[in-house]
């Protein structure tokens, strides 16, 4: 059966746990562009199939965001939720984003650092787009520090079927929030796990609005015990 996640996506869970990091990061853009004059500028780093206004519709703050994006898949204009609200172009993550520096209040990085050989320069050119004082929200699957170090030395995971790459990162909840901050730029104000306990035998339960806020209450606490994590950091001024 179909339903709609969170409201907004169809799946087979009403809240299906490997789509929780998209409320929340809905969550945060609604709150940044309700502090800010509008429009607020968003880069979506790999903005996919455009979850991130899909997400945003329902909190009431989409329409004083501009959305930009980029993506490899060059099934980007027929795939992107929304369209005619993105100014959205193909483009390689791991190569100098397409845009003037201080361009952007935000930027969206979500499921994309983990396929990049050197996470370290995309986080110099996101910090270039940004504006003094602008924000990065980056994911990534995250595992035990001991796995997340074998994983990494192997340097390697399953083919991406869209992209024709797959992992060549590893990360723990702690090694993520190292690597931000060791670019020198960004202060990482707040990191949250998601999918602590999900799938498998736990799956029915992914239709209790109860189970996603008790996840969303232990990643928010404990989040290096978590399936993924996402970070909020602040660029310096």
């Amino acid at each position: 059966m179909t339903v709609l996640a969170f409201g907004v996506e169809p799946s087979d869970r009403k809240f299906r746990l490997r789509l929780a990091r998209y409320p929340a990061l809905a969550a945060e853009i609604a709150a940044a562009a309700r502090r800010a004059e509008p429009p607020l500028r968003v880069l979506d780093v790999g903005c996919g199939r455009g979850r991130t206004l899909r997400y945003l519709e329902p909190t009431g703050a989409a329409d004083r965001v501009a959305l930009f994006g980029i993506d490899l898949d060059p099934r980007l204009p027929e795939r992107l939720h929304g369209r005619d609200r993105w100014r959205a172009a193909l483009a390689d993550a791991s190569r100098c984003l397409p845009f003037r520096s201080g361009a952007f209040d935000v930027v969206v990085c979500e499921q994309v650092l983990e396929h990049l050989d050197d996470s370290q320069a995309l986080f110099a050119e996101a910090a270039r787009v940004l504006r003094p004082g602008g924000s990065l929200v980056a994911g990534v699957p995250t595992f035990p520090p001991g796995i997340a170090a074998l994983r990494g030395a192997m340097g390697r995971g399953r083919d991406d079927a869209t992209h024709g790459h797959g992992h060549v990162q590893a990360f723990s909840a702690l090694s993520f929030r190292r690597a931000i901050e060791r670019s020198g730029v960004f202060r990482v104000t707040s990191l949250r796990g998601f999918r602590s306990a999900s799938g498998g035998v736990l799956s029915p339960l992914e239709d209790s609005e109860r189970w996603w806020r008790w996840n969303a209450w232990w990643g928010a606490r404990c989040p290096w015990l978590c399936a993924e994590v996402q970070a909020v950091a602040v660029k310096g001024t």
